[in-house]
């Protein structure tokens, strides 16, 4: 492997490590708002979808600070950002939504979401990686070669 295919490899080793620590907060409070809404009685697609959103939302913006933030400075977000954002993580959507209505009945309603949420960090990754912060994970050079 060439060394630029080398140092990809470590780039995106490291981004995808730091997108699973942020997955880690993001699926906190994406069970704890599901949880939440649970307890007052909310339908669990329902509550799957709100839950999904605010914890989407707060997914974006760290994404951008921590794990995409190239040479120290983070992603650029806004509001167009954040629709293709949510729009590639709403395939993620369908199919935990997907998930959770056919297992709920049989093993609860919240295994069934750690089940969906398993089943979608890796595509949520890629489509971050690829489709929304494309700009901060493209280049495979280091400063000093750039100038």
């Amino acid at each position: 492997m060439s060394e630029q295919g080398r140092r990809a490899v470590a780039k995106h080793g490291k981004r995808a490590a730091k997108f699973a620590l942020v997955g880690v907060l993001n699926t906190l409070v994406d069970i704890l708002v599901y949880a939440g809404l649970l307890l007052v009685s909310f339908h669990p697609l329902v509550a799957n979808f709100v839950a999904f959103l605010v914890a989407n939302i707060q997914s974006y913006f760290i994404n951008a600070r921590f794990t995409f933030a190239t040479n120290g400075k983070a992603a650029s977000v806004s509001v167009f950002g954040y629709a293709k954002y949510a729009l590639t993580h709403s395939f993620s959507l369908a199919a935990s939504t997907i998930v959770i209505a056919v297992l709920a009945s049989r093993i609860g309603a919240i295994p069934a979401k750690l089940v969906a949420v398993l089943l979608t960090f890796g595509v949520n990754y890629v489509a971050s990686s690829a489709l929304v912060f494309r700009g901060s994970t493209t280049s495979t050079k280091r400063p000093e070669q750039t100038k």
